[in-house]
């Protein structure tokens, strides 16, 4: 008899911690002390699932489609944040990729809340990562079944290395008015997809669930009430953080409750001081101090961004063999000199027929900026053979023009990169080799490259303090 009441009371808690859900999330994952933080909640009661998958039965259950995918507990060495199975659309998948639902009565409206990852860029497949802006991964719905699809949110590779998408972080997102019919597919879809060992992601935990017109979701740290129903969604009210600091929010329909917290981390700011150097004057002469001080907001240095893939080309009269990178998080936002320190190749190769016996030399290496600056680094003519690990640099390479060239190492560049100077950083940078010559049956294939850049460090003013300040104006400033 004991061991029934045990039984029972079991059931009966877990009965209690089942009757609703809420979950929290903070727009980073960490704010530099002072900076401020958005959150969201979104909630829902038992009962108000329309959908979920955890993947944990060893395939995706429940959908109408899904690509052909791998479930597994730990794909690339990265588990899922249960330590459960999750989809991964590796490369048994092409593309278009989509995991797509049965029709839900979404009638009601609701939230969809799931877990999702992108591999890294230029990872070995099946963990290559994307990175260009346009291969990304959307979440749409269809009120036609499948016959348009319209997007609800979608999300930027961001260059492809953003620690925010390369590991497990949850995402929630409300269903749009014009989805709440009683017949409504959910997919998330992949479109850009450069091949099958590209451009590689997962998801987990999928859940949709439905409005409760009776219950109502409460921040305590301002009081804040969505509106009754709501499934929630942003805070409308940022908070600036000196400390880190737990928030609580709840889901209540006066009857069950859910308290949730989110603990939101601060940074302590890395401080720069310099005073400027050491200056002689005359008595009664006056000069200005100039100091490089502040806070570093956003730390620079070396910051290399690399696309592995191959691009193969093949045509009649000419070929271009071209590969993008997505370079995002750049402080610096516009090229000055110094700011590139190399553009390496990994590999360009050009096969010739017995109509075209297409050689090396008989391409030029482009690089274009993002907003379309762009300069030759190699003309037609210098090749010898193909490149194999060859790097460009500002200066002290060896001379392209020396008969070497392209043996691996570094060289200097045709044009300079200081052409360059005032164009954009951050987007989607382009290398690429381009013959004009009869080309019947000749192809050629560039397979990766990478560009380094010196980044200068993101600074923050601060409050400045000089002493002594006697016969000082602008006291305050960087500069007095």
């Amino acid at each position: 008899m004991k061991y029934i009441y045990i039984l029972l009371l079991f059931l009966f808690i877990n009965q209690i911690h089942s009757q609703c859900t809420l979950n929290l999330i903070s727009s980073v994952d960490s704010v530099l002390c002072g900076e401020e933080v958005t959150l969201s909640a979104f909630g829902s009661m038992d009962g108000n699932v329309a959908f979920q998958e955890d993947f944990n039965g060893g395939s995706p259950q429940g959908w109408q489609f899904t690509q052909s995918v791998t479930v597994a507990d730990n794909t690339c060495g990265v588990p899922s944040p249960d330590g459960s199975d999750f989809m991964w659309m590796g490369d048994a998948a092409t593309n278009p990729r989509d995991m797509t639902t049965n029709p839900l009565d979404l009638s009601p409206g609701g939230v969809i809340c799931f877990d999702m990852r992108y591999a890294e860029q230029g990872d070995s497949s099946p963990c290559e990562g994307p990175d260009e802006s346009d291969e990304g991964v959307f979440v749409q719905y269809s009120i036609d079944n499948g016959a348009t699809w319209i997007d609800i949110d979608y999300w930027d590779p961001n260059g492809g290395n953003d620690p925010s998408l390369t590991n497990w972080n949850q995402y929630c997102i409300t269903i749009p008015v014009a989805a709440m019919t009683n017949s409504t597919l959910i997919q998330w879809h992949q479109d850009a997809v450069s091949g099958p060992e590209f451009d590689h992601w997962g998801i987990d935990n999928v859940q949709i669930t439905l409005d409760d017109p009776t219950s109502q979701i409460s921040w305590q740290h301002d009081g804040y009430n969505y509106p009754m129903g709501s499934s929630g969604g942003e805070n409308p009210t940022p908070v600036a953080l000196t400390t880190e600091t737990t928030f609580t929010a709840t889901i209540t329909n006066g009857t069950n409750t859910c308290t949730e917290t989110i603990t939101v981390p601060v940074k302590t700011p890395i401080l720069k001081a310099n005073a400027g150097n050491d200056t002689t004057v005359c008595a009664g002469e006056c000069f200005n101090l100039n100091s490089d001080a502040g806070v570093i907001v956003n730390v620079g240095g070396t910051k290399t961004y690399a696309n592995t893939q191959a691009e193969d080309a093949s045509g009649f009269l000419g070929i271009a063999a071209e590969t993008n990178i997505n370079v995002q998080n750049m402080n610096q936002q516009t090229i000055t000199s110094g700011l590139i320190t190399s553009v390496c190749v990994d590999n360009f190769e050009a096969n010739g027929s017995f109509f075209s016996p297409l050689d090396e030399d008989e391409f030029s290496v482009t690089l274009t900026t993002p907003d379309g600056c762009s300069i030759e680094m190699v003309p037609i003519g210098l090749a010898n053979g193909p490149y194999s690990q060859v790097c460009f640099v500002p200066s002290g390479g060896s001379d392209i023009n020396g008969g070497a060239f392209p043996a691996s190492g570094s060289f200097n560049t045709n044009e300079p990169f200081s052409n360059l100077n005032g164009c954009s950083t951050n987007g989607s940078w382009t290398l690429t080799f381009e013959s004009s010559s009869v080309t019947i049956g000749a192809s050629a294939e560039l397979s990766g490259w990478n560009i380094t850049f010196e980044d200068r460090d993101s600074l923050q003013a601060g409050v400045y303090t000089w002493a002594p300040t006697t016969d000082m104006t602008n006291a305050t400033s960087e500069s007095p």
